[in-house]
């Protein structure tokens, strides 16, 4: 558990350059907790982390023992603690601890450093993005956490938009089940439709609840042509006849577009078989009307 196994470094640490021992405390001693709603709960077979007297994690605790990071390791700074207590934090979850900088007066100096230990470069453009994310619905956060989605995947809402027009996006993004690729590309077509002024729930009204539907529809929206060429190249590699037990669909990611094939082979023999036919169907495709990749042929 890569808590434990941090929380032994610092003791090993502390043990041969300061020559001190593990001193825990009871939780009840501490009146203040750096509470930002965490994703995980803290494993209940480990002590509770504090820095000074602020407690990092083990909110929902009403007793137990607490090491305090700084007590026995004075070199262990508030941003390292809490990354010592909260090894994966998400977006979601920075964004919340961001809005705890004016209760928590330490939080405010050691935030860049935090974001520094976590990989990302403290700057306007990040400090939008948690400023926004800070307001948005706990449902949100969570698909945020769960995708592991990026600052840069997320920009667009708070660089491009205003809080009212970002708010209109989100209500209609929560609407779907999205996976990381498909949600990440619905908020980028959202707040570009949402900035060219387009009703958006009005066009996606009848396409709820169905995620799918509503991403083809937002395509179409957004990239007409694209999007009629898209549908037609779908149709094409429908029309081929694959090998048993195989699927292939036509997928597009941003400007590119590729066919996607999966199958099934019990035995070498079988795989062998598929690819060669998989070569035919390659071979045919050149000089047929049903390539794909020649949309203006029908």
């Amino acid at each position: 558990m890569e808590v434990k196994h941090q929380m032994n470094k610092y003791t090993h640490s502390s043990a041969n350059n300061q020559n001190l021992g593990v001193v825990y405390h009871r939780i009840e001693c501490f009146s203040a907790a750096l509470d930002f709603q965490p994703d995980t709960i803290h494993p209940a077979e480990l002590p509770a982390l504090a820095w000074d007297n602020l407690l990092l994690n083990g909110f929902d605790r009403t007793e137990g023992s607490v090491w305090n990071l700084r007590s026995h390791n004075p070199n262990c700074g508030l941003a390292e603690a809490i990354k010592l207590a909260h090894p994966n934090l998400s977006l979601a979850e920075m964004a919340r601890l961001f809005g705890r900088r004016a209760v928590v007066s330490d939080l405010h100096e050691e935030f860049p450093r935090l974001c520094a230990l976590v990989g990302w470069r403290y700057g306007q453009e990040l400090v939008q993005c948690l400023d926004l994310l800070q307001t948005t619905s706990l449902n949100f956060q969570k698909w945020v956490s769960a995708k592991k989605v990026q600052p840069s995947e997320v920009r667009i809402l708070s660089e491009n938009l205003s809080a009212m027009d970002s708010k209109t996006v989100l209500a209609q993004f929560e609407l779907g089940q999205w996976s990381r690729r498909d949600g990440v590309q619905a908020i980028q077509w959202l707040a570009e439709l949402q900035l060219q002024g387009v009703d958006l729930a009005n066009e996606l009204a009848t396409f709820w609840p169905d995620s799918d539907k509503v991403l083809r529809r937002l395509q179409h929206l957004r990239h007409p042509i694209t999007s009629q060429r898209d549908q037609d190249a779908q149709r094409k590699v429908r029309e081929w006849p694959w090998p048993s037990n195989t699927q292939a669909k036509w997928v597009r990611t941003g400007d590119r577009a590729h066919i996607e094939v999966s199958l099934q082979a019990v035995s070498h023999k079988e795989f062998g078989e598929k690819l060669n036919r998989l070569l035919e169907i390659s071979e045919k495709m050149t000089v047929s009307d049903k390539n794909p990749w020649v949309p203006w042929k029908t």
